[in-house]
């Protein structure tokens, strides 16, 4: 392909390249399909070559990450049909200990997992999940002032959840002083209050501004036309408010809109709607250290990696909910059987 440039085989079947038709130096990486000539292009949000090699070799193609949405989960019918070549190396954490609670998490063994990670000092109960949420949110501010220079995010299931650690990280940070004062912008979803030094989430991918859904970074200047926003990967990005809305704050994020990232540092909220492929997915982000809380009045501690493990169903019956619903799905889980009894 002639817009393929600086390609590197990183293992046979596995291409790491950048694009000369696009203006961003993102990477991404082509991965063989099992059992056919074709490949999969997927984009790894990153300039940096280490955080795309080890983008690269994370489960973007793995099965046992989060399912497809929408009826019919292709991959995974591949995979059933043919097979596949699994990633047994496991690159993004430094530990070793958690480079084996990894490979459980992607072999469903989530119960052990947890376990390792409990016995390691990072898994907390709380009397509720409102107590939870802002024990995390005091992690996080606690680890951004000791390291700056680290990446950071905070997870939950649901949309409601973000939006109330999102709220939350504000409120702590304007405590401390760290945000100017806030202006209200007219966003796709409504009006949104922003300040300088605001972490900021695109919602849009846009190729002239070179961003993608998902595209972080840090707000560094705001009037009534215009936005500044000093991009993750060094760029700086000035663009009018009217001509691109889809922004949100970028303190948190869905355990689905982070599948395939890799921060330094993660915090994640427990929820009851999670299954064993959120619960890989959200404890697998990290190159140094995860956190996870969660709250008694949702979980009993001896139920925790039980329902956190708790596989979804083939065919689960009624699991799409009405649209503007802040879960997108909820799957009915042998967990959802236990409270109904």
């Amino acid at each position: 392909m002639a817009f393929l440039i600086d390609p590197q085989e990183l293992k046979p079947g596995l291409i790491l390249f950048r694009r000369a038709d696009v203006q961003h130096r993102n990477w991404y990486c082509r991965i063989k399909v099992p059992g056919s000539d074709r490949y999969k292009t997927v984009s790894l949000r990153t300039a940096d070559v280490t955080s795309a090699r080890e983008a690269a070799f994370d489960a973007d193609a793995d099965p046992e990450q989060l399912q497809a949405i929408e009826a019919g989960a292709p991959f995974r019918r591949l995979v059933e049909r043919h097979g596949a070549m699994e990633i047994t190396e496991v690159r993004r954490q430094r530990d070793d200990w958690q480079r084996t609670a990894t490979r459980e998490l992607a072999t469903g063994r989530t119960q052990a997992a947890i376990e390792r990670y409990d016995a390691a000092g990072a898994i907390h109960g709380h009397d509720t999940r409102e107590d939870a949420r802002r024990a995390l949110v005091t992690d996080w501010m606690a680890d951004r002032e000791g390291q700056p220079a680290a990446s950071q995010m905070l997870l939950a299931y649901t949309r409601a959840d973000v939006a109330e650690l999102n709220r939350l990280a504000r409120e702590t940070l304007r405590t401390a002083g760290k945000l100017g004062p806030d202006q209200t912008v007219d966003t796709a979803n409504g009006e949104r209050a922003f300040a300088v030094g605001d972490r900021v989430m695109f919602l849009r991918n846009e190729r002239s501004m070179g961003v993608k859904n998902g595209t972080l970074g840090t707000l560094t200047a705001l009037d009534r036309s215009s936005i500044v926003v000093r991009l993750d990967d060094g760029r700086n990005l000035r663009f009018d408010r009217k001509e691109y809305a889809d922004l949100t704050h970028g303190y948190a994020a869905t355990i689905h809109k982070i599948q395939g990232a890799t921060v330094d540092r993660v915090y994640v909220l427990a929820s009851r709607y999670m299954d064993r492929h959120a619960t890989y997915v959200a404890m697998s982000r990290h190159r140094h250290a995860v956190k996870l809380r969660y709250g008694r009045d949702e979980f009993a501690r001896r139920e925790l990696a039980l329902d956190l493990g708790a596989p979804r169903p083939t065919n689960p019956p009624n699991n799409t909910l009405p649209r503007g619903s802040p879960f997108g799905i909820l799957p009915e889980t042998s967990k959802d059987k236990r409270r109904q009894r």
